[in-house]
C-alpha cells in the first residue's frame, strides 16, 4: 500500500514540475528573454533557428537565441498543444508571433539529472 501511495505522489510532483517549467519556458518565449529561457535548457540542447540547427551547450544556445530575439522583436506566444508521458517527458507546441511573422514552436522537456530541462527546441516557419 505505502509503495502504491509513494508512487502516485511522485507521479503528482512530476506532472506539477513539468508544467511549472513549461510556463516558465513559455513566459521566456512570450517576452523574448533568451537569458531566462537559457536557464531551462539542458546542458546539451537540439536547437533549431530557422534552417540553424543543431546540438549547442547552455551557453550557445542563449547567444543563438539572443541574436534570434534581436532580430525578431516578441509580440506573443501563445501554446496550441502539449503532451507526452507521464514522468518521462513533455512536449510543447505554439506559435511566436514578432513583429516581422508568426513561428512554430516545439519544444521538449526532459528529466536530466533529477532536473526537468528543454532538451530540445525548434522556432520554424510557420506554414500556412
Amino acid at each position: 500500500m505505502k509503495s502504491v501511495f509513494f508512487t502516485i505522489l511522485f507521479s503528482l510532483i512530476m506532472q506539477a514540475g513539468f508544467a511549472q517549467i513549461g510556463e516558465k519556458v513559455s513566459a521566456s518565449l512570450k517576452t523574448g528573454n533568451s537569458k531566462e529561457l537559457a536557464k531551462y535548457l539542458s546542458s546539451n540542447v537540439e536547437l533549431t533557428i530557422i534552417s540553424k540547427e543543431g546540438v549547442y551547450s547552455k551557453a550557445q544556445a542563449e547567444v543563438i537565441l539572443k541574436d534570434f530575439f534581436v532580430s525578431h522583436i516578441t509580440k506573443d506566444f501563445n501554446v496550441m498543444h502539449q503532451g507526452g508521458e507521464k514522468n518521462q517527458s513533455q512536449y510543447t507546441i505554439g506559435t511566436l508571433k514578432t513583429d516581422k511573422q508568426a513561428f512554430r514552436v516545439f519544444y521538449l522537456v526532459k528529466i536530466e539529472r533529477g532536473k526537468e530541462v528543454v532538451s530540445q527546441l525548434r522556432i520554424e516557419n510557420q506554414e500556412e
